[in-house]
């Protein structure tokens, strides 16, 4: 639940809440738990009362009003809604000298899908996601079912907004046309993107086959999801340096989109 008013939201459940509790408690506004739960909050309570924050012991019922969820988990807390900022020149840098994982999300619309997401990622130790297809100040996808699904993830991750992403990979996407092997360890790379599409010819598998021909210093790898409906836009996916399916039965078309970004995600480990 959110107020968009002052830009607050309202998280529930007990391990999105405990997460937030041990690593960003500087980031909670007030704090609510019922009997049950209380002997679990004892020191979060202790820093929140010397900062002057509210912290209320309450009834399940009033619960599930704060939270507008029968899924409270015995504890809700408020906090501010997070920053949504465009990655630079300096973090892309930082990313490809690191080689980072990371998972880019093309108009991705259900908040449940991306809480998902971002339990995954966090669980395989991808921290980056880059969200594409919001508006500057639109932040439907940040709800509480979205921190409830995510199981403390959010604690874990780094959200980035990515105004244009055609744009971005043309700035940024690493092109294999200038690919020199013979200075591989101080040229200037960026972003392999790997785009997620069911009616690509390549089949996962073959993945690391294919990126064994690129080279990994200075090069990060990000694997883009697209809408649940229509998938990855064409002018997204076309800019990819490798785009790859999940082959199955062929019995069904095609995953959800948040069990693909597991199985996709896993195979970059």
């Amino acid at each position: 639940m959110k107020n968009r008013s002052s830009q607050e939201i309202t998280i529930c459940g007990k391990k999105s809440v405990d997460k937030l509790a041990k690593l960003h408690p500087e980031r909670i506004r007030r704090l609510f738990f019922s009997a049950e739960a209380a002997p679990d909050y004892g020191e979060v309570c202790r820093y929140l009362a010397a900062n002057r924050k509210i912290y209320r012991l309450v009834e399940n019922a009033e619960l599930e009003k704060i939270t507008a969820s029968i899924h409270h988990g015995g504890v809700a807390a408020v906090i501010d809604m997070p920053p949504f900022l465009e990655p630079g020149p300096l973090e892309i840098s930082s990313w490809c000298q690191e080689q980072r994982r990371l998972l880019v999300l093309d108009n991705v619309a259900n908040s449940h899908n991306l809480g998902a997401m971002v339990r995954t990622a966090a669980f395989l130790g991808i921290k980056d996601i880059l969200i594409s297809g919001l508006k500057e100040q639109d932040d439907s996808l940040i709800t509480s079912a979205c921190y409830r699904t995510a199981e403390g993830g959010m604690e874990l991750s780094s959200l980035w907004r990515i105004s244009n992403l055609p744009d971005f990979m043309d700035r940024f996407g690493f092109n294999p046309k200038s690919h020199q092997p013979e200075t591989a360890t101080s040229a200037k790379r960026g972003i392999g993107f790997i785009g997620a599409d069911h009616h690509a010819k390549t089949d996962l598998i073959q993945l690391p086959n294919i990126l064994s021909q690129y080279p990994e210093s200075g090069l990060a790898l990000a694997i883009i999801m697209g809408n649940e409906e229509i998938g990855i836009q064409p002018e997204v996916l076309n800019r990819c340096l490798i785009t790859a399916k999940i082959k199955g039965s062929g019995k069904l078309e095609s995953l959800n989109v948040a069990q693909a970004a597991a199985i996709f995600m896993h195979s970059l480990r």
